[in-house]
């Protein structure tokens, strides 16, 4: 069933995901923060809404992708922000990385408002949108999302409903965990062998052939050996990121002095010029420590 959706957020990711609810049939209104970053969607066929309000108006569904955990309070409840035009029973799905409790509050206002809520963050890159392919993890009532899955379905190779609101943001923490300490140990794996006068293309090898292998560590590590630095995920992102996970961790009860520290090495990457550049570039920061131990 086609469906009148606002994408509020039209970055990257944001603009990808309206473009294959177009393509799928639906009518789509967008808002961005700033207009000149809505251009791609706008000619793709999305309709220009001059406020969140405007945007999600007429829509059954609205998909938020920002950036940001006080963005996201803002966009969604401030005087012309997308509660406040949202007709009763809309879904607001949040798909934007945030803190557990920063869902939990978006819930609570959309409850205020009549308004039904999703959290809703993705796994998977610029690639695996581009091939309609991503794999959004649910938190809320699944009825709920019952009523919008086909439409998410145009952009997602599968949905995992994985509890209430919140246990979503909390899953989507957890895998980026898992990924952000992968690169930085790849990073200080290869600037290790490098300092030492090592091929690390070697390891590169290895990794693809024993019982560690993982595509993430051969993408991630080719880059870091080609000096292939182009955003895919930023290290600004990184930072934002593990500044949530930590915040989680400690919530949980869990020690987090070496989630800080890994955090460290992508805030040396940022002050070294890395901030805009992708999370592998953390590589930067490992050469440079390795450097100064190697010749200490």
């Amino acid at each position: 069933m086609n469906m009148n959706v606002a994408v509020v957020g039209t970055g990257t990711m944001g603009s990808v995901m309206m473009q294959h609810l177009v393509r799928q049939g639906h009518t789509v209104a967008v808002w961005n923060r700033t207009r000149e970053h809505a251009t791609a969607a706008i000619a793709a066929g999305g309709n220009w809404a001059d406020t969140p309000a405007d945007a999600s108006r007429m829509a059954d569904a609205v998909l938020v992708v920002l950036s940001g955990d006080e963005t996201v309070l803002d966009v969604l409840g401030r005087a012309d922000g997308v509660f406040s035009g949202c007709r009763p029973g809309t879904v607001v799905i949040d798909m934007s990385t945030t803190a557990a409790v920063t869902k939990r509050k978006a819930a609570a206002a959309a409850a205020r408002a009549g308004v039904e809520f999703l959290d809703a963050p993705f796994f998977g890159s610029l690639k695996e949108a581009e091939a309609g392919g991503l794999w959004p993890v649910v938190g809320g009532d699944p009825d709920v999302l019952a009523r919008v899955s086909s439409m998410l379905d145009a952009f997602s190779d599968r949905i995992f409903h994985v509890g209430p609101v919140g246990a979503a943001a909390t899953v989507k923490l957890a895998g980026n965990l898992l990924v952000l300490s992968m690169v930085e140990h790849l990073a200080a794996s290869l600037a290790m062998i490098e300092a030492n006068d090592g091929d690390p293309k070697i390891l590169l090898e290895l990794l693809g052939i024993t019982g560690f292998r993982s595509p993430l560590y051969q993408a991630k590590g080719r880059q870091m050996v080609d000096g292939d630095f182009a955003p895919r995920g930023s290290v600004d992102t990184a930072i934002k990121d593990l500044g949530l996970i930590v915040a989680a961790a400690e919530a949980a009860g869990i020690p987090t002095a070496g989630l800080a520290d890994i955090r460290a090495r992508y805030v040396k990457a940022r002050e070294l010029g890395g901030g805009e550049l992708d999370m592998a570039s953390v590589i930067t920061a490992e050469r440079e420590h390795a450097s100064v131990a190697v010749h200490s």
